[in-house]
């Protein structure tokens, strides 16, 4: 997806599709791109994080680590693995290429969910969930023992990056699946109550790149031990079974600790040698019905395209407005407005993969001559643009002479 960008601040659309008394005229959308269904619709929930006033530190002196509304950080600085970064741009940097981690350091993104899911729901929570990310990237899930649903027990981590259903998880140093990991979350009696990126900008020394195997010491011969021996089997011990235990490895016991990758994963793509910066990144999170952008946020914006226009030409055939700054794939509402509140019009947009838009608008019959202003809102972004529009009344039509039949009369 092209570099295009989000929210720092989302608020609710207004409500839409009131039925208005009166109202005849409808609006005629005619999208550019309406015919391409490689679109993806937005989710219900599409916001933008791409600078440090987006995000929130994690409190790295607290044993039990809180999670704050919204997106939050912690991050370890370049060539140590104790000494947290007290500033975001210490570890990492915002481009058109979304956030990235800095090379030598580690950054952790959280966020909570808008509410606790339980086991059974995990498989339709992460079902469409992708992300556009590099290959040292990785997505996990925050648990919780469901008797404190806010408090981290662990994180668990993706195995390669999220992949919808088929995403396997990284538990007790082995892959496993969504199904496995719901199970073992059930048998634990934990939930799961957000999310978190691993940017991991860490440089490992990298292995030989040489195609011939690395040479080996010979080793030093040693003397042939005397054998000894052999002594008398015993009696085979009688197993006693065990309740089954968890494929989980155990939880580590500081707070911060439970944020990062456990260290029977250290082995896995999310500790790579020789990362480079652009690999440590992430433009987009798609999880929990909300799209996350990590790219500069666009400005909502739209035009008419003829300004203007009578009352007749208004009504009738109406006229083209082009938008763009919006959410790719998000349905816009339109409403005329003057002031604050608006008439909203029937029909809605969507918009294409560059959040853009191109709709013939056609206003109410009862339209007066004014300065007019069509609003366009984003339902998944809160995005808004106004186009302005001036009304004009119709010129007046002079009267047409009827003539009058009679006799006339003549006297004298």
């Amino acid at each position: 997806m092209d570099s295009i960008t989000v929210l720092r601040s989302r608020v609710t659309a207004a409500a839409f599709g009131v039925s208005v008394l009166g109202l005849t005229a409808a609006l005629v959308p005619t999208i550019s791109v309406a015919a391409d269904d490689t679109i993806a619709p937005a989710t219900s929930v599409v916001s933008w994080a791409d600078g440090a006033d987006d995000f929130t530190a994690i409190d790295t002196d607290s044993a039990t680590p809180a999670i704050p509304a919204g997106w939050s950080w912690l991050g370890l600085q370049e060539g140590s693995e104790t000494e947290y970064a007290t500033a975001l741009d210490q570890v990492a940097t915002f481009s058109v290429k979304g956030i990235t981690a800095k090379d030598g350091a580690a950054v952790v993104l959280l966020h909570g969910l808008q509410a606790t899911v339980t086991p059974d729901a995990v498989p339709a929570l992460v079902a469409d969930a992708s992300a556009t990310a590099g290959g040292d990237t990785e997505v996990g899930l925050l648990i919780a023992k469901a008797s404190s649903p806010k408090l981290v027990e662990e994180t668990v981590y993706s195995d390669g990056g999220l992949q919808g259903a088929d995403t396997q998880w990284l538990s007790g140093g082995s892959a496993e699946s969504t199904a496995d990991l719901a199970a073992e979350l059930t048998a634990n009696g934990e939930v799961v109550f957000g999310y978190a990126v691993l940017l991991n900008g860490s440089t490992i020394a990298a292995p030989p790149t040489t195609d011939e195997p690395a040479p080996t010491a010979t080793p030093t011969p040693t003397a042939t031990a005397t054998p000894t021996a052999t002594p008398q089997p015993t009696q085979t011990p009688t197993v006693t079974p065990n309740a089954a235990p968890s494929a989980r490895v155990a939880t580590p016991e500081s707070g911060l600790e439970k944020l990062l990758p456990q260290s029977s994963a250290a082995a896995t793509p999310s500790a790579r040698a020789a990362v480079v910066p652009a690999d440590s990144g992430i433009a987009d999170l798609v999880i929990d019905d909300t799209t996350t952008y990590f790219t500069a946020q666009p400005t909502a914006a739209a035009k008419t395209v003829t300004s203007p226009l009578t009352v007749s030409q208004a009504t009738t055939t109406g006229f083209t407005v082009n938008g763009t700054g919006f959410a790719p794939g998000e349905t816009i509402r339109v409403a005329l407005t003057a002031s604050e509140t608006g008439i909203p019009l029937p029909g809605t947009l969507v918009a294409d993969a560059d959040g853009a838009f191109t709709a013939t608008v056609v206003l109410p019959a009862d339209t007066s001559p004014s300065s007019w202003n069509v609003e366009f809102t984003g339902v998944s972004s809160a995005q808004v643009a106004y186009a302005p529009i001036d009304i004009v009344a119709d010129p007046a039509v002079a009267p047409v002479a009827t003539p009058i039949s009679g006799r006339a009369t003549f006297t004298g």
